[in-house]
């Protein structure tokens, strides 16, 4: 299997940009931002990191509903604040999965960067201070006239509520459908693991569903909400299960969250 090594967070902080631009980051993100409000299928906050100053610039305003502090807290804090609240055995593999995804984006063209999906798994304390897995996703960065990464949105969609049987440290899934995998191993190694995807086609009226499922609406509140009949509802939730191979509302949430059906 191929390997990635871990890194350090004062290796990680070289990756630092030399831009001298002022960012209008909220006009800059906030229509992506508006997007994933849209269409996210479970709790998330987003924070929004400069890598020129390797500080953190805007938060959501929901940050202390998912962390141990205040919004106030969170603005102009250093990158290690960021890194400290994941769990000690994933910060150095967490380092190296994001500048992994760094040097993956340079290597590809924009057409292919638009259309690949980078998830990055970890343990990270929420607002009660114990640990729980998220996902983080960066769907927009800004690159400066120096063609370096100036700052990127971060969004981190909590999963606490979600079983999984096993997640990678990264997951990388493009265009052609093929998802490569990195876990884990022993002697602080990140292994690779590449597989070919079956992507099921979600239509429109089940990703409606799949939204209401996940704010836990029960199906006759569903079937009130799209005036539709109970039966209809548990039709639809039934073909979800099949085409997903999930057995429960929780398992078919988690596959949809991994694999962004509700954006295919």
């Amino acid at each position: 299997m191929d390997k990635l090594n871990t890194i350090t967070s004062n290796k990680f902080l070289k990756l630092k940009t030399n831009s001298t631009e002022n960012t209008d980051y909220l006009g800059l993100y906030s229509n992506t931002i508006e997007n994933i409000r849209r269409f996210a299928i479970s709790p998330f906050f987003w924070i929004i990191i400069s890598n020129r100053e390797q500080k953190t610039q805007l938060v959501s305003d929901n940050i202390g509903d998912f962390t141990p502090f205040p919004k106030s807290d969170w603005i102009s804090s250093e990158f290690d604040f960021f890194i400290n609240l994941f769990h000690p055995e994933d910060r150095s593999f967490l380092l190296a999965a994001f500048e992994f995804a760094v040097d993956k984006y340079f290597g590809i063209d924009e057409d292919t960067r638009n259309a690949t999906t980078v998830n990055i798994y970890g343990r990270m304390l929420n607002k009660d201070n114990d640990y729980r897995w998220i996902l983080l996703q960066s769907p927009q960065l800004c690159i400066n006239q120096y063609d370096q990464i100036d700052s990127t949105l971060n969004v981190i969609f909590d999963l606490q509520n979600f079983k999984f049987e096993q997640l990678p440290l990264i997951s990388i899934i493009t265009p052609d459908i093929k998802e490569t995998q990195y876990y884990k191993g022993k002697n602080n190694s990140i292994e690779k693991n590449e597989m070919e995807l079956e992507v099921p086609y979600i239509t429109k009226r089940e990703k409606e569903i799949l939204r209401l499922i996940s704010q836990g609406f029960t199906t006759p509140e569903i079937a009130k909400k799209l005036f539709i009949s109970y039966s209809t509802v548990e039709n639809h939730k039934s073909n979800l299960r099949k085409k997903t191979g999930t057995k429960t509302s929780s398992a078919l949430i988690a596959f949809v969250i991994r694999y962004n059906l509700l954006l295919i």
